[in-house]
This record gives structure tokens, sequence and C-alpha cells, in this order.
């Protein structure tokens, strides 16, 4: 993202807060940055910022930085097979690696201000009425989940595009807790991140397709060994940039979607 487009993102949505309501309440443009968009449902009790002063940044890459480049190869057979030999879980394992995963970024806000964030493969929904809700779980200790914990159980899940875009943007975020507070300093190129006082960071860029804002539901955390499922409900659904289907996993490699299956007159 250049200079002249921060400066004129950050400009028009200082001029949002400044009138209030609807108009100053964050939206991610899909496709180009100046088509209306119609305002997202946000959740009743959360308000928007009163002025500009209250949205502490957007960062973006450095436009000398280089990130590694994505390119499309054509399917393969899986890599993984199955030994009844294995121990179970060794069996499972392999199982699993032939199905597709979902992969969506979380990132939330611990009660430093600091921004956190993690890649997943676990994100499913779970139920649409009376209110939407989604589940997955996170391996302990993990400091997106302290983050969600501390701030009220405020949370955003970035459906990632499928493609060069959503790949970059999952696999700088798979490196979690190793990198600490330098995940969101310098970003893969064309992702930018945009924070607000008690909300969590919003990414943006051509590798989100939809942004979910969430809250963790009542006591919807369940420790299970090590690890701790998380039961959110949506409040409120933002359109990315991304386009087409979204972003999978499957035998160790990002995928998009191949063949479509038509069902036939026998």
């Amino acid at each position: 993202m250049s200079g002249a487009r921060v400066l004129a993102t950050a400009a028009r949505r200082a001029g949002r807060a400044r009138t209030g309501g609807e108009g100053a309440r964050r939206a991610l443009a899909g496709g180009s940055r100046t088509q209306a968009l119609q305002s997202p449902q946000w959740p009743i009790g959360r308000s928007s910022p009163a002025d500009s002063g209250s949205r502490r940044a957007i960062h973006t890459t450095s436009p000398t930085r280089r990130s590694p480049t994505w390119r499309t190869e054509p399917s393969q057979p899986p890599a993984s097979t199955h030994n009844p030999k294995d121990a179970l879980p060794e069996q499972l394992r392999g199982v699993m690696r032939r199905l597709a995963h979902s992969v969506v970024v979380c990132t939330a806000t611990d009660r430093k201000g600091l921004p956190r964030g993690m890649t997943m493969s676990s994100f499913v929904s779970l139920s649409m009425e009376p209110v939407p809700l989604v589940t997955f779980n996170v391996r302990t200790p993990s400091r997106t989940l302290q983050a969600i914990q501390d701030e009220g159980g405020l949370f955003n899940v970035h459906v990632l595009a499928e493609g060069a875009e959503g790949a970059r943007v999952a696999e700088w975020f798979t490196r979690g807790n190793a990198a600490g507070e330098g995940l969101f300093r310098e970003l893969p190129d064309g992702v930018g991140v945009c924070e607000e006082d008690g909300e969590a960071p919003v990414l943006e860029g051509k590798g989100v397709l939809y942004v979910l804002k969430c809250k963790v539901l009542g006591e919807g955390m369940v420790r299970v060994r090590d690890h701790v499922v998380i039961v959110g409900e949506v409040e409120g659904v933002l359109r990315g940039e991304g386009e087409g289907f979204g972003l999978v996993y499957a035998d160790r490699r990002y995928r998009t979607l191949g063949e479509v299956l038509v069902k036939g007159e026998e």
C-alpha cells in the first residue's frame, strides 16, 4: 500500500469519524477504494470512536522490503499415506491431511494495547439462529488467546482469499507467538492493518475476503487438554478487497478450489 494511499485512506476515515454515526464506523472496501458500500451491521453496545484521535494507526509494509512469491502448481495425488502399523495418532493425522480445511487469521488486542494474530485451520460455522455462532480451537499457550480473554472476548476472523494474496497473509501469521510484538510491524506486501481503541485489529488488502467481527459467547471457552475450544457470536461482517472463494489447506499446502462435480441423470 503506497504512502499516498495510506494518507488518503487515513484522511477519509478521519472525515467519517468527525461526522459521527454510521459514517464514522469502520468498513473495508471491496474492489475500488472509492466504491460506496452499505454500512455493516455493527453490534449494539460497541460505539464508534468520537474522533480520529481514538484510531491508533494504519500500519503497512515498507516499500523496500520484499516478500516471498507464491505460484500455482498442478494438483498432485496426496503425499500422505495410511499405514495401519502406525500409532493411532499418526493414522488420524494422515487422514486429516486429506481433508480440506478453511484458512483464516484471528486478531485481537491485548491489555497493553498490542495487536495479536494467528492463522487457524479449525474455523467453522456452528449455528445461524437465533444469532450466528462460529467455533475454532487454539493450542495453548497462545498470546492471541490471552488477548481475547483480556479484552472482553472481542476478536476478528479474517476469511482469506484464494490465491497468492491470501496465502501470503496466512503464512505470515503462522509465526504467532514466535514473532511476538514484531508480527504487525512489517506486514507482507499489499497488507495493511487498521487499529481502533476498544476493537480488534482489521487486516486490509486483496488477501482478505471478509472480516467477521466477533465476541466470545458467554462461557464459550472450554479447555480440552492442551487446547481451548472457543464459541463466538458474529456481530458484524465487513467486505474485504479479495475476490473468489476462500483459501483452503490440505496435505500441508495452501490450495484453491478445483473442479466442480455436477450431478447427472442415470
